[in-house]
């Protein structure tokens, strides 16, 4: 990223939710996408599903289902791999586990 994108340095820590990376949505556009996203799972036609996406795609999700503001996207921390359970009670979402990493270390033991 320094090399192809030298404007994004330290974006991450000053731009808040206005981060945009060239050609890229903003944090702000990605989380109106997701609502709607959030929206269908809300409705509970799925029953339990599985979703799988990059970690701010993620972190964004978990603000929109539990509730949270957008800036606590921020907060929060998602692994690759790990594993992330949120419970849906009606249009309540209780986030029951969040960026469990404990299947990695089965593989290291099994080497």
């Amino acid at each position: 990223m320094k090399e192809r994108h030298p404007q994004t340095q330290g974006i991450w820590t000053s731009a808040g939710e206005s981060i945009r990376f060239p050609s890229g949505e903003s944090v702000v556009a990605l989380a109106e996408r997701l609502t709607a996203f959030a929206e269908r799972l809300r409705c509970g036609s799925y029953g339990t599903a599985l979703v799988v996406a990059h970690g701010g795609s993620l972190r964004v999700l978990v603000c929109c289902l539990a509730g949270l503001g957008l800036s606590s996207w921020r907060e929060m921390r998602i692994e690759r791999a790990s594993l992330s359970i949120i419970e849906m009670k009606g249009r309540e979402g209780k986030v029951l586990l969040l960026n469990d990493v404990s299947h990695l270390a089965i593989r290291e033991a099994v080497k």
